[in-house]
């Protein structure tokens, strides 16, 4: 339901369920009801939000008009000075990111003008572009740090060193969960809960939806680490679903 709560992620929510209608439909268990109740949470996220911005602003839209503030903080000529160290909404605090006119003061004036900065940043530099982008995703998927950080977080430093331990665990476990696309072509009969987290392809395809479509944003844009909160409660179940699992063996498919 994350897409009720983030407007980014209502295409996260058409990918998971237009990928469920098409396994029940390859499994013949097609359940008109079912598709009825997964598909309306979205449509009326959609219809409500649409509903609201355009009283508001005029505007129809799936995202939201932060949507240029973030994908300038994540393309710019001041990332590799902050990024990770320092979160990136820094730049706000010390206007680094603003408009290119005073002219420009309507809430979606501001929003393409703000996009159009990023994509000629982005035209112009565009090996920098790809090395930050290779940067970001080691930060988000491997380095186990709490990064970035607000310059006044390094008072709870001992509480962030604390966390960094837990935030590496998670990390492994987001890892382990996609291995069985590597030992598919393996049978493990051990029927430790290890093997059966490393084998049951439970639900890997929408694991991995999940996993591109949440993440995408903040890969080509800011990257924050509370941005991977929303997905450490889709690891712990997952995991247990797995360890659950009876199947230990690699003949499922999981596409």
């Amino acid at each position: 339901l994350s897409y009720l709560c983030k407007s980014s992620t209502l295409y996260l929510g058409i990918a998971v369920i237009i990928t469920m209608l098409i396994k029940a439909y390859h499994l013949k268990e097609l359940n008109y009801l079912n598709v009825f109740k997964l598909s309306s949470p979205l449509i009326a996220a959609i219809i409500f939000w649409n509903i609201h911005v355009f009283t508001a602003t005029g505007h129809l839209t799936l995202g939201s008009s932060w949507d240029g503030w973030n994908i300038l903080k994540g393309n710019n000529a001041y990332f590799s000075e902050y990024f990770p160290g320092i979160s990136l909404d820094l730049l706000d605090y010390k206007g680094l990111i603003k408009v290119s006119s005073i002219d420009i003061n309507t809430e979606w004036g501001i929003d393409s003008d703000l996009k159009e900065q990023a994509f000629i940043w982005i035209s112009n530099n565009p090996i920098q572009f790809i090395k930050n982008t290779i940067h970001k995703i080691y930060i988000i998927f491997i380095d186990p740090r709490i990064l970035p950080i607000m310059p006044w977080h390094s008072n709870y430093s001992l509480a962030i060193k604390f966390t960094s331990l837990t935030f590496f665990i998670t990390k492994m476990t987001s890892f382990i969960l996609l291995m069985p696309i590597f030992v598919r072509a393996k049978k493990l009969r051990n029927n430790s809960k290890f093997c059966k987290l490393i084998s049951d392809t439970k639900h890997l395809d929408l694991y991995i939806i999940y996993l591109f479509f949440y993440f995408l944003p903040f890969v080509i844009g800011k990257y924050d680490v509370r941005h991977y909160v929303p997905f450490i409660p889709i690891i712990i179940i997952l995991t247990g679903l797995r360890m659950k699992s009876r199947n230990t063996f690699i003949g499922n498919n999981y596409f």
